[in-house]
């Protein structure tokens, strides 16, 4: 992976040392983000919430104009309307992740 021997057992002390427990994914990743550092892996491509919104009206917007056979259908055509008005170009998987957190968020939150 690119990483030394020393860089590990120092992310492994720190993540030993560290008394928070993780109690959910966000959690393990917050502890991740302390002991390793901000901005590992790949940028995001999508930046902002109102590109999120964007893209999640376009899949509402979608699902009202023309049902899809199946979910990567929809996706596609939402990740070609996205690009088309000048949003990231994205892929059907990445449009379907962001819009699963959306539906999941909605549901936490009626709870």
């Amino acid at each position: 992976m690119g990483v030394s021997g020393s860089v590990v057992n120092r992310w492994s002390w720190g993540w030993l040392e560290n008394e928070i427990a993780p109690q959910n994914w966000e959690d393990a990743i917050t502890k991740v983000e302390e002991i390793i550092g901000v901005g590992m892996g790949r940028p995001k491509k999508v930046k902002s919430v109102e590109e999120i919104s964007q893209i999640i009206e376009l899949s509402e917007g979608h699902k009202n104009q023309k049902p899809c056979k199946s979910k990567h259908q929809h996706n596609k055509q939402v990740a070609f309307a996205a690009a088309a008005s000048g949003l990231p170009s994205l892929s059907p998987r990445t449009i379907g992740r962001l819009l699963e957190r959306n539906e999941n968020k909605g549901h936490e939150a009626i709870k």
